[in-house]
């Protein structure tokens, strides 16, 4: 007999406090991500978006461990999706 395995979606896990964003819409990670992107070190980043060094230091592994080129790939995925399922978008 043959057992059949259900799969309970997990419910999204509520943020403690909300996100901060700037007068254009940003979070302090995007802007973090724009900076490190620009050369800037995580010393820098701190004083100019307004966050801890050590936030500044965990955001910046996370964007090292990023893909190269992400934006560029993310465009492609979007147009071809266009293309494919034009109007759903």
């Amino acid at each position: 007999m043959r057992k059949i395995a259900l799969r309970i979606p997990r419910l999204a896990k509520k943020r403690k406090h909300p996100i901060k964003r700037d007068d254009r819409g940003r979070s302090a990670r995007q802007r973090a991500f724009k900076a490190f992107k620009g050369g800037s070190t995580p010393a820098q980043v701190a004083t100019m978006v307004p966050i801890s060094v050590r936030t500044a230091r965990r955001y910046y592994a996370d964007w090292k461990k990023l893909p190269q080129n992400l934006e560029m790939r993310y465009r492609i995925l979007k147009a071809a999706y266009r293309r494919i399922l034009p109007g759903d978008h």
